[in-house]
């Protein structure tokens, strides 16, 4: 997230995701999953521009609450990559492929907005396909949907400038993993500097919401760190394989050869584990970001047992019992000026939900407990 083109829908388009489900946003199907309808905005790039675009892959394919819709392939970096590298559907097809199930993808637009009302109606057609599906999507559900982004809201903004409208009518949530609250030394988002337009944009926008900074003052931040062992090393070894490919540039070794070729991604995941390389991913420590988003978007709680153990689900099961909330989202009026820096307002001129952790060291702990019993238990995974 932090800081040559492949196109490709690998299952129909949100009409038939449609027909495929009955359940309705926030319902129960007969397996008793619950599904949240959302679409997804990543700025995932093959090889990596940065790996946490991989764990919050994979954390949004941990939860069978969340039904995705389409997919969006922000393209923040677009003019800094060269042609031959692709975006992004080399790990979607691996995550897809480890989970069992797809979602429609398309290229997002390649430059950021030129003023916040901006509709992007450039004649560069290959990259007005993220757009096109959110509005197709949106137009089409029968429920409400959410939006998620982890890069720049670029697309999302540019669609609500072209149809604001259907946006009120259809969206329940809008999730921003982006920006800074107040002025902490030190700290800078890319993504507010790739598209300050569009984070602008969707700010005042008056839709709900729902704003996790990545950096803040008095723990407005989603900000969190954790060893890449934790979570990864009882994974089972089809997605300890598809981070292993990311790492390694899909060669399979750390440090990756020199002008050696990737291997088939597909094929990659079913390799017998590499220890020796995985023992160089498990050593790195991971920043990450965006956790806590795709928990709450699938209205999950955590819950604690009497072992200090964390899962999240909707409801207490088995022995977690015990809830903790080691974060909140709140209605607060905030201050935002024309640079898309954001600090306490009075009045202030817009009101979004705004995510603070409570406790800090308990925010930290249980999200490692949930990321790695969710990598553990990945459905669909091969053992």
């Amino acid at each position: 997230m932090r800081r040559g083109a492949i196109h490709g829908v690998l299952v129909g388009f949100c009409a038939l995701l449609w027909i495929a489900s009955i359940a309705h946003s926030e319902g129960e199907d007969s397996t008793g999953t619950a599904h949240v309808k959302l679409i997804y905005s990543s700025d995932l790039y093959w090889p990596p521009d940065d790996p946490d675009d991989y764990f919050d892959l994979a954390t949004l394919y941990s939860i069978p609450e969340i039904e995705v819709l389409g997919i969006i392939l922000d393209q923040q970096v677009y003019g800094k990559r060269p042609a031959s590298e692709g975006t992004g559907a080399v790990p979607l097809r691996q995550i897809f492929t480890i989970a069992g199930r797809a979602a429609a993808f398309e290229i997002g637009l390649r430059a950021p907005l030129k003023s916040i009302d901006d509709r992007c109606l450039d004649p560069d057609t290959a990259s007005q396909g993220g757009v096109a599906m959110v509005l197709k999507c949106l137009a089409e559900s029968r429920d409400p949907v959410v939006l998620l982004t982890v890069g720049t809201v670029r697309d999302i903004a540019a669609a609500f400038n072209r149809d604001p409208a259907l946006f009120r009518e259809k969206v329940a949530r809008v999730y921003i993993n982006a920006g800074i609250y107040g002025f902490p030394e030190g700290r800078m988002d890319v993504n507010l500097e790739h598209d300050r337009y569009a984070f602008l944009a969707m700010m005042k926008s008056g839709l709900p919401v729902y704003w996790a900074p990545c950096f803040g003052e008095n723990n407005f931040e989603t900000f969190w760190q954790v060893g890449q062992r934790t979570l990864l090393e009882t994974a089972p070894s089809t997605l300890q394989n598809y981070f292993l490919s990311a790492f390694s540039r899909g060669s399979g070794h750390l440090p990756p050869p020199a002008n050696q070729g990737a291997a088939d991604p597909i094929a990659f995941l079913q390799r017998p584990v590499s220890r020796e390389d995985m023992e160089r991913v498990y050593a790195m420590n991971r920043n990450m970001w965006s956790t806590v988003t795709f928990l709450d978007a699938a209205g999950l709680k955590i819950f604690r047992n009497v072992q200090g153990e964390y899962a999240a689900s909707r409801r207490p099961y088995g022995d977690f019992t015990q809830e903790v909330s080691p974060y909140s989202f709140t209605a607060t009026r905030l201050s935002i000026d024309d640079q898309g820096r954001v600090q306490a307002g009075n009045p202030g001129n817009i009101e979004v939900y705004i995510l603070q952790k409570n406790n800090a060291a308990l925010y930290q702990k249980a999200l490692e407990g949930v990321l790695r019993a969710r990598f553990t238990g990945f459905k669909g995974a091969n053992k």
